[in-house]
């Protein structure tokens, strides 16, 4: 048999532990830019190498892990729209505090003219 790559070798070592975390197999793929195909091409060898059969591994769902991950990922996502949220609030005040030194400016020049 050829040389695999990496990516093929690195997928099949952590393919268990990411299927157990609740990743599905095109999340899997995604993970090592491979095609779905690919790693289902591989999963008799993986399953023989984790001693379970192929349809036993391809019935295999995790709904806990699943129901925890989608969780922690809208947190990151709620924390991510949060900072942002205050970022924008943050440039507001600049804007706000710019503006009024523009202001005062404009108005100690008009109150030198007249």
């Amino acid at each position: 048999m050829g040389a695999r790559s990496t990516r093929v070798l690195e997928m099949k070592k952590n393919f268990m532990a990411l299927h157990l975390e609740g990743l599905s197999i095109a999340e899997i793929a995604e993970k090592y830019d491979l095609s779905r195909r690919s790693v289902y091409g591989y999963l008799d060898e993986i399953a023989t190498e984790n001693n379970i059969s192929r349809k036993e591994l391809l019935e295999r769902d995790y709904p806990e892990n699943r129901a925890e991950r989608i969780d922690s990922e809208r947190n990151n996502e709620k924390i991510a729209i949060d900072d942002i949220v205050s970022l924008g609030n943050d440039i507001l005040h600049l804007i706000d505090s710019y503006v009024m030194q523009t202001e005062t400016f404009i108005n100690s020049i008009q109150e030198e003219t007249i």
